[in-house]
């Protein structure tokens, strides 16, 4: 989405007059941050992360709006139906969620003219029910999306084939790469002066892709260390090894090799001002249903948790510089251990264990001055401090409410639930499943045995490949989408083997795709 903030409240009706000039959207007026801010005002320098105060400076005519987290939420939403809608009715895909504005679709389709227009039905139907607009890049591997995302915005679509990625390489700046940071280009220049590829006048923002391509891998790996010279060594050609993976699937992150999560948390520390027991609980709360929705998502539970409270630094002011900022903090480690494992549905028994144990540590007041608890943790007051200050558990307590400015609840001691293999709520599908050669591990899965339903494939191989065969294949496929790994191997197989009898007169790749294509979502 483009400047998505800002979109969402520019697209409403009485905020029309405002979208030809400088708006930006903050909490308050002067020591807020901007988050968003629309094009007019990035051309005159403003930018997210700014000081209103100093955007200002920079555009004094710019428009301040305040957030609409309600309507930020539908038009979210609606991006999510928008994609789905369009792009599962044509082709396979697995998406990846980036963040709130921001999505990654991997797809089985090679044409990028269908991709092409699938992607502008999306942006074109988006304007029509939200009024906000959002730009698209189509290439052959992430990196190559994201950069032509960049080329796209605003409100534009852009799309790079294999035929075009190496002339587009020679010519992209380095500094545009992901990762390459000011410290990375620096070493790159200093190869490049080296080995004469460059002239000793030169800076990182002369530096293109085509000249980091004229250094060897060794090279690389010699000035940036061999994880990041390789890397780099393939992404200046345009190679990004990176798959998607479908967010909040814990069979995508275990096949990519990552393996159970070893905590889940979820942080708030941007405008906490409880003055009560009962606001602490409330954000407790909220912060633990956020997590438990996480738990949820991964089929985990947890046997232990630890909560992280922000205290204001005993020396300093109790409202920052920043309007409703944390400013600087003591930082509390408070761990609990659970009875048992619990599952995201008991959230109100966690919720409790967690209670008990914050509930003596809190306070409405101190009877020891603000001085007397900073010296008892050895803290000063001067700026070049770092801004939260961890102090040891024995520590903790005499915490006073109205002085606590954040909390992080973390749920650990992760295992799979195991029911699995219940049925899914949704049928996204995955490329991990459809493309299983591009799986860097492999899975032993001698445990599952064959279903009644695949032991009548046993039958099919009599047909031969034909109509007969095909139309009994999807009708087995079509039941397993609640089957085990191993029925659905089998099938995949067993449409395999009926093709490999059929000699050089079929084009087996499209045979097999044509065929699956109608029982993707349930293998």
């Amino acid at each position: 989405m483009d400047a998505f903030f800002c979109s969402v409240q520019l697209a409403k009706a009485e905020n029309a007059h405002l979208r030809e000039v400088p708006v930006a959207i903050a909490a308050g007026r002067y020591n807020s941050d901007i988050s968003s801010c629309n094009y007019a005002a990035r051309k005159k320098g403003v930018a997210a992360g700014q000081y209103v105060s100093y955007a200002r400076q920079l555009c004094p005519e710019l428009q301040l709006l305040g957030y609409d987290l309600k309507s930020v939420e539908e038009v979210a939403a609606c991006l999510y139906d928008v994609v789905f809608s369009t792009f599962s009715s044509q082709v396979n895909f697995s998406l990846e969620v980036y963040s709130i504005d921001e999505v990654m679709l991997a797809t089985d389709s090679k044409d990028f003219s269908e991709i092409t227009d699938l992607c502008e039905s999306v942006r074109r139907q988006l304007f029509e029910k939200t009024g906000c607009t959002a730009s698209c890049g189509i290439g052959p591997n992430i990196m190559l999306a994201r950069l032509c995302t960049k080329l796209a915005k605003p409100n534009g679509c852009k799309c790079l084939t294999w035929d075009e990625v190496g002339g587009f390489m020679q010519s992209l700046p380095f500094s545009s790469i992901h990762g390459a940071g000011e410290s990375t280009v620096q070493k790159v220049v200093n190869l490049l002066k080296k080995e004469k590829v460059i002239a000793e006048d030169c800076s990182g923002d002369d530096i293109t892709c085509g000249d980091v391509q004229s250094l060897s891998r060794e090279s690389l790996c010699q000035g940036l260390g061999k994880t990041f010279g390789s890397k780099f060594y393939h992404l200046v050609r345009g190679k990004d090894e990176r798959v998607v993976k479908k967010t909040g699937v814990l069979e995508d992150r275990l096949e990519s090799g990552k393996g159970v999560p070893t905590s889940l948390s979820s942080s708030m520390n941007y405008a906490v001002r409880p003055q009560s027991i009962e606001d602490v609980w409330k954000i407790l709360g909220d912060l633990l249903m956020d997590a438990c929705r996480k738990l949820e998502r991964l089929h985990l539970m947890c046997s232990s948790a630890r909560v992280t409270v922000l205290e204001r630094h005993p020396l300093h002011p109790k409202e920052p510089h920043k309007f409703m900022g944390r400013g600087k903090c003591v930082e509390f480690h408070i761990p609990i251990r659970f009875p048992r494992h619990y599952t995201s549905t008991e959230r109100e028994e966690i919720l409790q264990h967690i209670q008990s144990v914050l509930q003596p540590l809190l306070v409405l007041q101190r009877a020891v001055s603000d001085e007397k608890r900073a010296a008892s943790f050895g803290l000063r007051k001067e700026t070049d401090d770092p801004a939260v200050w961890t102090v040891p558990l024995a520590s903790a307590g005499d915490i006073v409410i109205s002085d606590v400015r954040g909390m992080t609840v973390q749920l650990a001691g992760l295992k799979v639930i195991d029911d699995l293999k219940r049925k899914r709520e949704s049928r996204q599908t995955t490329l991990f499943s459809s493309f299983p050669a591009q799986n860097s591990k492999s899975k032993d899965k001698g445990t599952d045995q064959p279903s009644e339903v695949v032991s009548s494939l046993f039958q099919l191989h009599r047909l031969g490949w034909g109509p007969a065969f095909m139309e009994g294949w999807r009708k087995n496929a079509s039941s397993l989408a609640d089957s085990s790994p191993a029925d659905k191997e089998f099938c995949h197989r067993c449409a395999i083997y009926a093709l490999s009898k059929e000699g050089e007169g079929v084009d087996c790749v499209k045979e097999y795709s044509d065929l699956v294509h109608s029982t993707f979502s349930e293998l």
